[in-house]
């Protein structure tokens, strides 16, 4: 049997326009079963209502919802509506996060409930952790689908440095569990303490109950010599122009399930500090994000050893990352 995949994200209803993390999210999956011979599309709609419109014309084996959209209620007309389809729900964050989501939980309990009257449902997430979590929580078998990372990169010109500014990228919504407040302070901290100024680069146009981590930024980057850099939400192509500028990127998360913005850094050489959150990334770049005292001596750990070296280093993790991943989804598919 032909395996086509589809993928369905919902385009967003408000000022942010389309949910970008996701739709990049999806999109490289896409990308990396397509070059491996699998049939696989991304569609983009407005509501649960044109899914069976597209799910009619691809006519797929497999469709994977991004997210928890669609009502269960519309899932049980899908499964109903298309037996012969292989569903997923595959969730993008971990319980801390999916804590914000007021009905993420009753609608997961729902979808466990139509797995067991229909066996053409799975529930996935994108994190081995939370995938068990769930599956021990909900009682129904999980299947565990990671991210893949697989941009079109287009060729870019080399950082040109400045000896005096260390730029320093803390790139993605602005969110609690993000901790963009406690690596800005550490950013200030490190600028001080290597006697550089740096500039702190963030996306501001997409705040997700961050209003306040904003304010707080501007305010204590104002009574300091360095600079809060604030970045609209771009395409992914010249968001990589960006991230290319970059000295060092920070995502010392409080919660992750994957990470794209660090998979951009390490894409362009950037070297990195995160979180344990981000595990894919050596043990070596990773900083506890409740301690201001170790993210600084990761930034200046990483900011005094060889960029290539560095990077060389990252790139050898993600691609093992991306080979572990893609067989998974290859299994799974097949």
């Amino acid at each position: 049997m032909r395996i086509k995949a589809l993928f369905l994200c919902k385009k967003r209803i408000d000022h942010y326009g389309i949910s970008v993390g996701l739709i990049n999210s999806a999109t490289f999956v896409v990308n990396a079963l397509n070059k491996r011979s699998i049939e696989s599309r991304l569609d983009i709609v407005i509501d649960a209502n044109e899914i069976d419109r597209v799910v009619s014309s691809f006519r797929p084996t497999h469709a994977i919802v991004e997210a928890i959209w669609v009502t269960p209620d519309k899932m049980r007309e899908l499964l109903k509506r298309h037996p012969k389809v292989t569903w997923v729900i595959r969730v993008h964050s971990k319980a801390a996060f999916i804590a914000h989501e007021g009905m993420a939980m009753e609608w997961l309990s729902e979808y466990a409930q139509l797995a067991f009257d229909f066996k053409n449902l799975r529930i996935s997430a994108n994190s081995s952790d939370f995938n068990q979590e769930l599956s021990d929580t909900l009682e129904v078998p999980c299947v565990y689908l990671p991210n893949v990372y697989h941009p079109e990169v287009k060729q870019l010109p080399e950082k040109v440095a400045d000896p005096e500014i260390v730029d320093v990228g803390c790139f993605g919504a602005i969110r609690p569990l993000k901790n963009q407040l406690v690596q800005g302070m550490a950013a200030i901290r490190f600028g001080n303490s290597i006697k550089k100024i740096v500039r702190f680069h963030i996306n501001s146009n997409r705040v997700e109950s961050g209003d306040g981590i904003v304010r707080n930024l501007r305010a204590i980057f104002r009574t300091t010599k360095h600079k809060l850099i604030e970045h609209p939400w771009t395409p992914h192509d010249e968001f990589l122009a960006t991230v290319r500028k970059m000295d060092i990127g920070m995502q010392v998360s409080l919660s992750e399930s994957f990470n794209i913005v660090t998979a951009d850094m390490v894409i362009e050489g950037v070297p990195v500090v995160v979180s344990p959150e981000i595990g894919w990334i050596p043990r070596a770049y990773q900083a506890n994000p409740h301690d201001i005292v170790d993210i600084v001596s990761k930034m200046v750990f990483v900011h005094q050893r060889d960029r290539f070296a560095v990077a060389k280093h990252n790139r050898k993790a993600l691609d093992h990352n991306n080979s572990v991943n893609i067989s998974i989804w290859l299994s799974f598919l097949r």
